[in-house]
């Protein structure tokens, strides 16, 4: 990969790419030395070397970012304007890297190998703090690391990842970056139906993450023959819903996280099913009709 400076001061420092990114693509640098700098000047003829730049030097200034540097050649024209191009050589370890915030204090991270490195470690760290954290819940399939359970509260950060490992005996690193609020994926909320009156009430709790209001709902259900679909907004739970007693109602919900908190939601609840009919003093001929629907 080429990478233009079109200066003159000798010294390039690698950072992650913009913040709007969700998860970006890692960002991996072989500590041995395996940068290249050229310098092209158009007005020298394409047959006659440049000579190279001196003191090439790689640091690491913070886990996350990279500083390159270096000093002009010697006996270069000063007039002379260059354009200097670094090659980067690109080990990955991992590939689809992602997070899901699945509670105000977890989140899951996951991952596959890229290839078989040794020593496979995952760090993280948010912008501004020096200080990083090692995973310590590990998932592993087939012997190999491809996950990490993290605890804490990540909702409102940014977080940096670092899985570093050896791959053909040299050391790599790949960077990610991840906002959570936009990999929210609690578990489906339980529905609770209860009977009041001639109605049935529909309530649940709201997801343990961000405030209830950048909670909305879609309610399904199903009435006898009947399916039925609303978006509900968490200030409108409980639900009521008409009853009818000759029929069984199925009832799933999933929750949707608003645009103007983050972004996600969670599965489809599991089907809750509310019928009772001889509870309710149906007449004989009702529980009969009803007996013969559900045997069919």
């Amino acid at each position: 990969m080429w990478r233009p400076l079109l200066d003159n001061s000798g010294n390039l420092t690698f950072g992650m790419p913009h913040r709007t990114n969700m998860i970006l693509k890692h960002l991996t640098f072989l500590l041995v030395l395996q940068y290249f700098i050229h310098l092209v000047a158009p007005e020298v003829a394409a047959n006659k070397a440049l000579p190279e730049p001196l003191n090439l030097s790689l640091t690491w200034a913070t886990e996350f970012l990279i500083k390159l540097s270096w000093n002009a050649p010697k006996d270069l024209d000063a007039s002379c304007k260059v354009n200097y191009m670094i090659t980067t050589r690109i080990g990955q370890l991992v590939k689809n890297f992602q997070c899901s915030l699945y509670s105000s204090k977890a989140m899951n991270c996951s991952w596959l190998p890229a290839n078989q490195a040794s020593d496979l470690q995952l760090y993280y760290g948010s912008p501004g703090d020096s200080h990083i954290a090692a995973c310590s819940e590990y998932q592993y399939r087939a012997a190999q690391r491809t996950g990490c359970h993290l605890r804490g509260a990540f909702l409102e950060y940014d977080v940096y990842f670092l899985v570093n490992g050896t791959l053909n005996g040299s050391y790599v690193q790949n960077n990610f970056l991840v906002l959570p609020r936009y990999h929210v994926k609690p578990p489906a909320p339980k529905v609770k139906i209860t009977e009041e009156g001639k109605n049935l009430i529909l309530s649940w709790d709201p997801p343990d993450i961000g405030a209830s209001h950048c909670w909305n709902y879609i309610l399904n259900y199903n009435k006898c023959q009947e399916s039925l679909s609303k978006e509900i907004q968490f200030e409108h739970v409980p639900v009521k819903v008409p009853y009818d007693r000759r029929c069984q109602y199925r009832v799933q919900l999933k929750a949707v996280y608003q645009k103007w908190c983050g972004d996600g939601g969670s599965d489809w609840s599991e089907e809750e099913i509310y019928d009772s009919p001889k509870d309710h003093n149906c007449t004989a001929e009702e529980c009969q009709e009803w007996e013969l629907r559900i045997r069919s």
